[in-house]
């Protein structure tokens, strides 16, 4: 699954991937594949989700103005997901843009460096879904008709519930 993350931030048009890793890290590294990504090693992870939200904001490249933010358990969102949410903040200029499934923002997001101070401050296991939820009326939507794009694994039977839901999709 991380894999697969990095490969899609790789093939994105983005200028920076930067992979944020806690848990494991070790074990993870020793079958990674980074290419142009660069291992960001989170020492608080057992913080919860907001340590690596923090130990990313807080490496980024000085010249970085934009961030996104992407889970690794997304495994059919594509490259070009993330290329129309860069290209949907830069035609909009909006402070954040996020993909969404009918109207509603969902991961991945991107922040503008005006929202970083505000995604440091978020706490505990949580990700920056309330900085999305506060900037809402500011935000540049992408919908995205597919809801396999939105579908997040945790499990085995959770992937397998997915793969057997795109079977489904693509027969249709």
């Amino acid at each position: 699954m991380i894999q697969n993350a990095v490969d899609i931030a790789n093939g994105s048009s983005s200028d920076y991937v930067y992979v944020v890793l806690g848990n494991k890290s070790s074990e993870i590294l020793e079958n990674l594949r980074l290419g142009r990504s660069q291992v960001l090693l989170n020492k608080n992870y057992r913080n919860g989700l907001s340590s690596s939200l923090r130990t990313a904001i807080r490496n980024l490249a000085p010249d970085c103005t934009e961030v996104v933010l992407m889970v690794a358990d997304q495994p059919f969102l594509l490259s070009k997901h993330i290329d129309r949410l860069i290209n949907a903040a830069l035609k909009n200029k909006a402070p954040l843009a996020s993909l969404a499934f009918r109207g509603e923002p969902r991961n991945p997001a991107l922040f503008s460096r005006r929202l970083f101070p505000t995604l440091m401050k978020v706490k505990g296991d949580k990700g920056a879904r309330e900085v999305v939820k506060k900037y809402r009326s500011t935000a540049a939507l992408t919908n995205i008709s597919n809801p396999l794009v939105f579908v997040d694994i945790d499990t085995v039977e959770s992937l397998q519930e997915a793969l057997k839901f795109k079977k489904k999709m693509e027969k249709k």
